[in-house]
């Protein structure tokens, strides 16, 4: 009795937590706020992005409204292999496989975990157009509810087609036609067997299966396929068999999707320019300022120098590059070696100089070209930067400190204008710094997160537009099919430093270019403003990235290589710096791109002059000075200027200024046949004046004899003055300090 009535009480407890778990399901259950299915969103599926060229040609574009592919058009086997290995009741079903569900929950609980998905096709749908990737309750019974509705409202060859145009295949290819093409450099229509059972094995996981780095695992998995496909009679005994025997050849130049990526970044622009998704933009067509020859020109100049840039473990660095034209400020060609290489933010280096430390000191006339820094062994606060060679140089002018790109001098700089100035200009040029970077690591680059070379590149385009700043863009036009514009780019330039300033800039970088850490690029043909960048790895002969950022008076480009990973066996071989492949890399490009037309030279503002500085005093006692117009050359030395931060002049001098041009040293011959027209003139303006003086005098009754004699006796005296003062020119008696 006491066994049946324990028993009994446990059933009661065990029916009232049972009772109690079903409210509370209930409760949660309801609780969801759930949502219905976006028709649109599917409808929209059927429709495709179109991106066009400069020259209105089409762009690959593979994202989820990119190529489109009718099920009517593919062979049979195809959409059976999906079916076979994703959802073999797939025509059975009402969009939730029960059976399949019960399946899984089992070995759930076996294996403690929420691993088995049994998602249907249709489920399958709906997640990747209404819902995320997470592994949750909620998110499921959302799924179930939604793929229920769209089983009522579309068939399954509509759902299966729509499917097979969206599902995701790894390395950015949304859609089976974009994956074929990709990875088998031929339609969907005409796929094999064994290449449709590739396809059908990526998409359960598409890193995992990724044919470019996980090839065996692909082959072991579309294994699995075709036998599925067999077991479920989709393919003979015979198609099997030769399907297996079929060489699985993947297409291994992932180079070949240039088009595909600027496409795809294009979209994504477009996106947030319409402040929209991609579904906003199905059936839309979006002009570019993708040039063909531009990008060409960055794949060849990559791969020209890629291969000599392994490291001593055999990995080739990560790279991206990127051409700015500086007139419409369109991005005209980019190429990377992994997605979203262009956009991750990297440490910038010294290319961060020009823009955070040297500007803004410009601009607020803070230094001149021709200013001297000393470069020595410097302590503030614990922080103690050195040269990347190690060694000091003693006073260095600010233009050799660019050029050679010397640290020190960078963070004397930075530390005089302040590091809020300095990140006041860099959120004027679209480069927004965390609050982390307010130490002086910032004069080289050292930045808490970092900057993309998108950004990085884009900032530059203000030196060659005059100190006015806009933001690029890939996009020129958005229009609807039936002409409707949604959108049209109007580049918004802001003026965010003096014109000076940006010439100035440009000019000592002109110099790096020369004979600075970028004088690769010192034979072309025309002019070019570069500055260079490198980032050691953990104080190790190795380093983690490095940038070549150039401009010509037409355009803007950037090029990178680096160690994405940031672990020691991607590091770059030490023989790797930006002034070394990077650079190379871009003279490739501009040789290139300007080899039946070069650029014209930048244009030099009325608000910059040249002019000549005093080297005894700038030598021996660190004094920048203008010099005496009469000094012999090897006294003076020209610089530029601007017109709003002159160097002082001494009382007396004669001071000239002019176009390095113009100012053409004349032969000593020159100048004395000078001296004497210049000494005949003034002997016959005295003659005349002492004539005159004379006949005034002789005509008065007073004059004498005596004081005729006295005026030829003055006039000889002032003659002889006057020569002898001419010969050794004027003597400079005042110096300015």
């Amino acid at each position: 009795m006491k066994l049946k009535k324990c028993l009994k009480t446990i059933a009661s407890i065990l029916g009232v937590l049972i009772f109690i778990s079903f409210l509370i399901a209930l409760i949660y259950v309801l609780s969801i706020d759930y949502i219905d299915l976006d028709k649109k969103t599917i409808d929209n599926l059927g429709k495709s992005i179109q991106v066009l060229s400069e020259d209105f040609s089409s762009l690959e574009y593979n994202g989820q409204y990119g190529n489109v592919v009718k099920l009517s058009e593919l062979p049979d086997y195809v959409p059976k292999a999906f079916i076979a290995i994703e959802d073999k009741r797939f025509y059975k079903h009402k969009g939730i496989d029960y059976i399949r569900i019960m399946g899984a929950l089992i070995k759930d609980i076996k294996s403690f975990s929420f691993k088995e998905g049994a998602s249907t096709i249709s489920q399958q749908l709906i997640k990747n157009t209404h819902l995320n990737n997470e592994r949750t309750i909620e998110r499921k019974l959302k799924e179930i509810r939604i793929a229920r509705q769209l089983e009522q409202q579309y068939t399954k060859e509509q759902i299966l087609e729509k499917y097979l145009n969206i599902i995701y295949f790894g390395n950015g290819l949304y859609g089976i036609d974009s994956a074929a093409k990709k990875y088998f450099s031929t339609s969907a229509k005409n796929l094999n067997v064994a290449q449709a059972a590739a396809l059908a094995a990526i998409i359960n996981s598409p890193a995992k299966y990724n044919p470019y780095t996980n090839l065996d695992n692909l082959k072991a998995r579309q294994k699995i396929v075709l036998k599925a496909m067999l077991e479920n009679g989709f393919i003979s005994k015979e198609q099997y068999e030769e399907a297996i025997d079929t060489p699985l050849e993947i297409t291994l130049d992932k180079n070949d999707n240039c088009q595909s990526v600027y496409a795809r970044i294009a979209v994504k622009q477009a996106c947030q320019i319409i402040n929209g998704t991609e579904k906003d933009l199905a059936d839309c067509v979006i002009y570019t300022y993708y040039n063909q020859g531009v990008q060409n020109i960055l794949k060849q100049s990559i791969e020209a120098y890629i291969s000599q840039t392994e490291n001593d473990r055999g990995v080739l660095p990560d790279y991206a590059a990127i051409v700015i034209d500086n007139q419409t400020l369109g991005v005209t060609g980019l190429i990377e070696s992994k997605e979203n290489n262009i956009f991750i933010q990297r440490q910038p280096a010294s290319t961060i100089k020009p823009l955070a430390v040297y500007a803004p000191a410009l601009e607020y006339k803070l230094i001149t070209p021709a200013s001297l820094i000393l470069d020595e062994p410097i302590n503030y606060d614990g922080y103690s930067p050195k040269n990347y060679n190690g060694r000091h140089e003693g006073w260095i002018s600010v233009r050799k400190a660019i050029s050679t790109s010397n640290n020190i001098a960078a963070v004397k700089t930075l530390k005089s204008i302040g590091v809020d100035t300095a990140t006041d200009f860099l959120k004027r040029l679209n480069i927004n710094l965390e609050e982390q970077d307010s130490g002086l690591s910032l004069a080289l680059g050292g930045l808490y997160k970092g900057v993309s070379l998108y950004d990085l590149t884009q900032a530059y385009t203000v030196f060659p537009n005059n100190g006015n700043f806009g933001e690029c863009s890939l996009v020129k036009k958005i229009i609807t099919k039936d002409g409707k514009v949604l959108y049209e780019a109007k580049p918004i330039l802001k003026k965010v430093m003096r014109e000076d300033t940006a010439y100035l800039i440009t000019d000592m970088l002109r110099t790096a270019a020369k004979e600075g850490t970028a004088r690769r690029l010192n034979d072309l043909p025309f002019q070019v403003a570069a500055k260079t960048g490198t980032n050691s790895y953990q104080k190790t002969p190795h380093n983690n990235d490095a940038y070549c950022i150039s401009y010509t008076s037409r355009h803007t480009m950037g090029v990178w290589l680096g160690n994405i990973s940031n672990d020691f066996k991607g590091a770059l071989a030490s023989n790797v710096t930006g002034g070394t492949f990077p650079t190379m890399i871009t003279k490739n490009i501009m040789k290139s791109l300007y080899k039946n037309n070069s650029p014209p030279d930048f244009e030099i503002p009325k608000t910059v002059v040249y002019a000549d500085i005093d080297l005894i005093e700038y030598n021996t006692r660190q004094n920048l000075v203008l010099a005496n117009a009469l000094s012999a050359p090897r006294y003076k030395k020209r610089e530029i200027f601007s017109i709003y931060n002159l160097p002082p002049k001494a009382e007396n001098i004669n001071w000239e200024i002019n176009n390095p041009v113009e100012n053409k040293r004349r032969s000593f011959i020159d100048r004395m046949i000078n001296f004497i027209k210049n000494r005949k003139n003034n002997l016959r303006s005295k003659k005349r004046s002492s004539y005159n003086l004379i006949n005034s005098a002789l005509l008065t009754a007073s004059s004498t004899k005596s004081s005729i004699f006295k005026i030829f006796s003055n006039f000889s005296i002032e003659f002889k003055l006057g020569f002898v003062t001419g010969c050794l020119g004027t003597k400079t008696v005042q110096q300015s300090s």
